[in-house]
């Protein structure tokens, strides 16, 4: 059968030898996840975890550019490619059949799979890029990822906020459908029985609190021929990546109703969650603090934007550092925001109501410069090759 898509790209990271391939088998316990953390940023291949009998990649959506590359575009276009997606949803095509029938794991057990124990502290091992559709006659379809620990061979426990699957759970008529080209289905039951969940490791990389969450019983396991698992290492670039990288066309579409945003990096020292650097082409004095205020808008999780003009580059953390040192005063250009509702995934948010305090600073050079000039020194582009 013909490869889809994402394997047709994995095999060309491999021949392109652009995928570290792991030259021996290794443990699913600890041994793994050290190696995608050792090797964050480049995508590894695994031929053998564990007992299990499946090939695992990881790290495979950890660069900006491999990203861009798998979506068709440049880097520079990522975040318009995002945003027509969201904007212009399509809708599923139905199929008879899918690859994923081919084979079933009979009876149920899902120790034949290559979960994976991430961190040394963590309450069991983990599905951490699982990926949830539900269909409910009220609701409709929802789709939705959601972290899940092994409890047993047939059960797993999984982390629901109160969101949407947590209302299709509470009218317990909600049924099950699966995207045809995935490479391991498993269907089952999400129950009103509750057990331990965590410690886990997410975005910002501490322990979230352990908490009785839903129970999951599978009843069917299926994969296709030659699948693969792919494992997602928790508070790494591609957990990072993949979940901070959609807020950015949130957050610019907030800006743009404000003042002309030119671009927005959810960056991944602020977790890829918590804080974002907006860029602006600046027209009045205020438009620095309006991009502030509709940036926080655009993404309820943030708790630092930082908005600077559109010739700083908001990829370079030193970039963005000087862009502060030079055209920022606490005095006016700090905004302060006290009592706000905050993050779950901020450990330093109040843990029983999320309540934060979130901050702006608007390091955009001054329209009227009073005898300063606020830009920065270039030099003329030379050729080294021609002097060695």
């Amino acid at each position: 059968m013909e490869k889809n898509r994402l394997e047709k790209f994995i095999q060309k990271l491999l021949d392109e030898k652009r995928m570290v391939r792991i030259g021996k088998g290794v443990s699913e316990r600890l041994e793994a996840s050290s190696l995608l953390h050792a090797l964050d940023g480049k995508p590894v291949y695994f031929p053998k975890v564990g007992e299990s009998g499946f090939v695992v990649v990881g790290n495979l959506f950890s660069d900006r550019g491999i990203i861009a590359e798998y979506l068709g575009c440049s880097p520079q276009g990522l975040m318009q490619k995002l945003a027509h997606a969201i904007e212009n949803p399509t809708k599923p095509m139905e199929v008879k059949d899918a690859p994923f029938m081919q084979n079933e794991i009979s009876p149920v057990d899902l120790d034949a799979l290559p979960l994976l124990f991430h961190y040394p502290k963590d309450g069991g091992k983990y599905l951490s890029s699982a990926i949830v559709v539900a269909q409910d006659e009220k609701y409709g379809r929802n789709c939705s990822f959601h972290r899940m620990m092994q409890i047993g061979k047939d059960t797993l426990v999984a982390r629901i906020l109160q969101r949407h699957l947590d209302e299709f759970v509470k009218r317990a008529e909600n049924g099950i459908s699966v995207p045809a080209e995935s490479q391991i289905v498993m269907l089952g039951e999400i129950t009103q029985e509750f057990a331990d969940e965590g410690k886990f490791v997410d975005l910002t990389e501490t322990y979230d609190v352990v908490r009785k969450q839903r129970v999951v019983k599978v009843r069917k396991i299926y994969y296709k021929n030659g699948a693969f698992y792919h494992a997602l290492l928790p508070g790494c670039l591609e957990h990072k990546l993949l979940m901070g990288m959609p807020r950015e066309p949130t957050i610019m579409r907030e800006v743009s109703k404000a003042c002309e945003c030119v671009g927005v990096n959810v960056t991944p020292g602020g977790c890829s969650w918590l804080h974002a650097v907006v860029a602006i082409k600046k027209k009045s004095e205020g438009d620095g603090k309006k991009a502030i205020e509709a940036a926080f808008w655009g993404h309820k999780s943030l708790k630092l934007a930082i908005v600077v003009d559109e010739d700083v580059d908001i990829y370079d953390a030193a970039a963005v550092e000087w862009a502060i040192a030079t055209r920022f005063q606490a005095k006016n250009g700090l905004v302060v925001k006290e009592n706000e509702n905050g993050s779950s995934l901020d450990p330093s948010a109040d843990p029983n109501t999320r309540e934060t305090s979130k901050m702006g600073i608007d390091a955009t050079k001054p329209l009227v410069a009073n005898g300063k000039d606020f830009t920065r020194a270039q030099m003329p582009k030379v050729d080294i090759g021609k002097y060695l």
